[in-house]
């Protein structure tokens, strides 16, 4: 477990590759720190989880736009069934239309764009492929049901694996979405 806080950063060129390190996710899952990164392009998704006090790991590789349900579900399955490890059910919190508005608007990514709208209540994240493949890429919308401040859920995802949050700029207003793993500036207005 020490190996993972000594991960070099960046040293070096890039073309000499001997130091490049990689970028943990660290959360909980019932009680335990568990260490994970994920990764995925077109038609391929991945994820490497590991918990150090159990010494356990385990890697799941897909070759589906949607894989990530696939490795939620495995990683979730033996995250209960060899370490008895499992979270309790998230409570989305309830936000009216005026504190969703301040959410809306156009976030641009790399590989493709995600529009944020409000309808009903409801704060939907669409995703817009804006890459060479757009048929490969993932259109699937999301409802976005709140568990923090700005992070949020996708509502009615039976894997929960669609989750995000809103990152905030200096004056205090939303000025990023980070959601399924990649990060989208907000468009300015004109």
């Amino acid at each position: 477990s020490n190996s993972l806080n000594a991960s070099p950063k960046m040293s070096g060129s890039m073309s000499s590759r001997r130091a490049v390190g990689i970028t943990w996710m660290i959360g909980e899952v019932g009680g335990a720190k568990v260490v994970r990164h994920g990764g995925s392009t077109f038609g391929q998704r991945a994820t490497l989880l590991l918990v150090p006090s159990r010494s356990f790991a385990i890697a799941v590789l897909t070759n589906a736009d949607r894989g990530e349900a696939l490795t939620a579900r495995v990683t979730r399955w033996a995250l209960e069934h060899y370490l008895q490890l499992v979270d309790p059910p998230l409570v989305p919190l309830v936000r009216s239309a005026d504190e969703l508005a301040q959410y809306a608007g156009r976030y641009v990514g790399a590989l493709g764009d995600v529009v944020a709208t409000v309808s009903e209540g409801q704060l939907t994240l669409q995703p817009v492929p804006t890459g060479a493949e757009p048929e490969l890429a993932d259109t699937l919308p999301a409802t976005a049901g709140f568990i923090g401040e700005d992070r949020f859920v996708a509502l009615g995802d039976p894997d929960d694996t669609r989750r995000g949050e809103f990152l905030r700029g200096t004056p205090g207003t939303i000025a990023w979405l980070r959601f399924h793993g990649r990060l989208y500036g907000r468009e300015r207005s004109a």
